[in-house]
Order: structure tokens, then sequence, then C-alpha cells
């Protein structure tokens, strides 16, 4: 008879072998999957201890103002949908200030299409308009991304993904390789505001509580900027937008410049003796918390002595300046008379 010793040994070794065996035939299915840029619950808590204490994650691709301090990050995930609405809501934000930089982080293995499409993004002159336009292309596409359509978007961005070097090449995996170590908790994510957006909380009101001023306005996000195209020989003109406050003190605006005009007042529409009649106001203020909007028949910018006409399509900077002598920039269009600007415009 085997002694109770022996008995257990035997056991063990027997769970040991059944262990293994359902190891083995386990089917594909049944394992757990670990999609790319996938990280374990130890990494996570990891990645947000590092958080907690800095982030700077590789300069990989920036779109608009490569010397900005003010840069946002987005880490792109494969998940092509929910990128191109990470990429749309981010660049968006960066679009509304010439100030802000858009940092794209790719963190993708090479089995993915969109490994390729970076790749080929790498290729153009970097903070180039041919690599932006590239970007904005393939992050515009419906349905499935192939190797054509990635094709016809770089040929379009005069891009030629076939005048490589191998020490480029080599250069380009390095990057890539490096955005591979910015993981988040999930992905796609945007660092901002010193901390992550995942998931649903990628929307445009989250994002606006980015701030829009180098120098001091924090939560102040301008939208929607136009002016009319004026005649050949213009005497003035109008500019007109939409200025929030996510703040949680009152903005007083008290002046404005412009490259496109000597001088730039802040006007009102008031109703006097049954007239409408229109003069200086020298300010306004934006409460804490509220928006106020500048529209053809209130509250606006005068633009006098402009050295050229405005011509429809035209954008230009336009500076905001606070009473505590901070600056908000944002980018003005310049569209037909009587058409407004609308969120879904781009202004480029």
């Amino acid at each position: 008879m085997k002694s109770p010793i022996t008995f257990g040994i035997w056991a063990i070794a027997i769970g040991a072998i059944v262990a293994a065996t359902s190891i083995i035939v386990l089917k594909p299915q049944d394992r757990a999957i670990v999609a790319p840029g996938s990280v374990t619950n130890q990494q996570i808590v990891e990645n947000q201890t590092k958080i907690a204490h800095a982030f700077t994650p590789p300069p990989i691709i920036i779109l608009g103002n490569q010397s900005s301090d003010e840069v946002i990050h987005l880490v792109l995930g494969g998940a092509t949908k929910m990128d191109q609405r990470a990429y749309a809501f981010a660049r968006q934000l960066q679009r509304s200030n010439s100030e802000v930089a858009l940092n794209i982080i790719p963190a993708y293995d090479e089995q993915n299409i969109m490994y390729k499409a970076y790749e080929w993004a790498l290729m153009a002159p970097k903070n180039s308009q041919s690599q932006s336009d590239y970007i904005d292309s393939i992050m515009s596409i419906s349905g499935d991304i192939s190797t054509q359509a990635l094709s016809v978007a770089a040929q379009n961005a005069q891009i030629n993904v076939n005048d490589t070097s191998a020490t480029q090449e080599e250069h380009i995996t390095q990057m890539l390789s490096q955005a591979n170590e910015i993981l988040p908790p999930s992905l796609p994510a945007i660092w901002i505001n010193n901390s992550w957006l995942m998931g649903d909380d990628i929307n445009e009101d989250n994002l606006n509580l980015k701030s829009t001023s180098s120098t001091g306005v924090d939560r102040v996000l301008v939208t929607k900027a136009y002016a009319y195209a004026t005649p050949p020989n213009p005497k003035v003109a109008s500019i007109f937008f939409t200025i929030r406050n996510m703040g949680d003190k009152d903005i007083t605006i008290i002046a404005a410049q412009s490259p496109v005009a000597d001088k730039i007042e802040i006007h009102n529409h008031f109703h006097e003796n049954g007239a409408m009649m229109m003069r200086e106001v020298g300010e306004f203020i934006v409460q804490a918390g509220q928006s106020v909007s500048l529209e053809p028949t209130g509250l606006h910018l005068m633009l006098y002595e402009l050295p050229a006409p405005l011509a429809v399509g035209q954008t230009f900077p336009l500076t905001l300046t606070t009473k505590g002598g901070a600056e908000i920039s944002t980018l003005v269009k310049v569209t037909p008379i009587g058409q407004t600007l609308t969120t879904s415009d781009k202004i480029e």
C-alpha cells in the first residue's frame, strides 16, 4: 500500500500533466488575445506612476507650429474608426490656434496596415504641407484601408514612397519603435492638460479645456472666426467669432491685432431713437463658464486701414489681448458676404 506522501506526490504530478496538456490543446479562440498596444494591469499602474511624474513622448509627427511649447500628444492604436474620431477632434483643436502643435504617435506593430501609412508619412519633409495633407487624407478614408488607398493618398500629397534609402528606412523604423514605448491604458488616447483622454472622454467639450494661450489665459477657446470678403479697394472690414471661457475667472478683451489691418476696434450695435447705431465700446467681458458670440448685428471687431483686400478662402491670424496682458490667438477665414462659418468648416 502506498504511503500518503507517495500518493500526494503522484497527485501533484498528474495535476501538472493535466494542466500542461490543457494549455497545449487550447484552441486559438480560447487563448487570451493581446492586441497591439495592449498593456497588463501591472503596466497600467507603472505607466500611471510615470505619467504622474513626467510625460515626454517622442516627437514622431508634428503638425502645426513645430517650435510650440503647447503640444497635444495623440497616440493611435490601429482601430481605424476610433483613431479617425480621435484625430478629428485633436486636429480641429490644433487648427483653431496657430500656437498649438499636434504630435501624432502611432503605436502599431508591423502587421498593421497603418504602420505602413505612417512609414510613408515620415518620408515627407518634416512638418511640411505634404505630410499634413497625406495624414489628413488617410485619416478621412471611409471603409477598409488598403495599400492602394494609401498609395493614392501619398501620390496626391506628392510623397514618393519609392524614393527612400536604407538609412532613412532604418531611421523611420527606430522612430516608430519609439512610439510603441508610449502606451497609455487604452488606445487611442490624447495627452492634454496633463492627463489622458480615452474612449468616450475624447469629445469636443473635454478637448476644449485646452488652453489656447501661451501667455497665461487658461481654458479659453476661440472658434468659428471669420470675416467677410471686401471689395478691391477696401476701407473697413469686420471679424466675427465665438469665444468660450471654461475657466473660473472672468476675462476682459481690450484689444486685437492682425497683420491685415493697421487698426482694430471693438464695436457693438445699439438701438437709438428707433435706429440701429454702431459705436466703439473699447472692451467686452467673457464671464467664467460662459461664451460670447461676435456677430454682424451685435458685438464685433472693426478693421481699419486695410493694406489689401480680403479674398474668399484666405486665412489670417488674429490675436486678442486681455486686461491682464495675456494673448489669445486664432485663425480667421474669409467667407463670401453673408456666409457664416460653421464648426464643420475647416480653417487651413
